[in-house]
This record gives C-alpha cells, sequence and structure tokens, in this order.
C-alpha cells in the first residue's frame, strides 16, 4: 500500500508559501518529489515500495527542514517557521 502525505507550508502570518520543494526521503535518498501550490498545498504518494522515513522542504532564501515520519500527524501537516524552513 502507497503512503500518501498531504499538507499546507505557510509563513509566519499564515500566509501559504508557494514553490517549496517537498522531498520524500529513504535516508538521503529521494523516494519522490513536488512543490507547493499557489494556496501552499501538496500532496505525494510513494511508491508501493518506497520506505518513506523523512519530509524535506526546501526554498530559496529559507533554510531545509526535515520533519520525521512518525511527526507527521495522520499524514498531514501545517508548517509556519517565518523566514526559516527549519
Amino acid at each position: 500500500m502507497a503512503q500518501t502525505f498531504s499538507g499546507r507550508v505557510v509563513d509566519e502570518d499564515a500566509e501559504p508559501l508557494q514553490g517549496v520543494s517537498v522531498i520524500l526521503l529513504n535516508g538521503k535518498r529521494a523516494v519522490k518529489f513536488s512543490r507547493t501550490d499557489k494556496d501552499g498545498s501538496f500532496h505525494l504518494a510513494a511508491p508501493a515500495t518506497a520506505k518513506v522515513d523523512s519530509i524535506r522542504f526546501t526554498q530559496v532564501g529559507r533554510e531545509r527542514m526535515a520533519i520525521g515520519v512518525a511527526d507527521f500527524a495522520n499524514g498531514r501537516l501545517s508548517v509556519s517557521r517565518g523566514r526559516s524552513l527549519n
């Protein structure tokens, strides 16, 4: 069964962040990649054979942030970190 992950990335004012890279990782290896849309939303489905242990968020001008899958409540998360995604 494929793992699915969705959520929304916002800034410190709860404004959506468009174009944030969202990468599903197995260790340091990328499993699946997407970007947030104009509403800051993302949705990714990992291949059924892939093991995902963390999700990385990156955007030019902001530090990257990684979240363990165990910390990703019910497959959804809102991230609000000001100028930094770390």
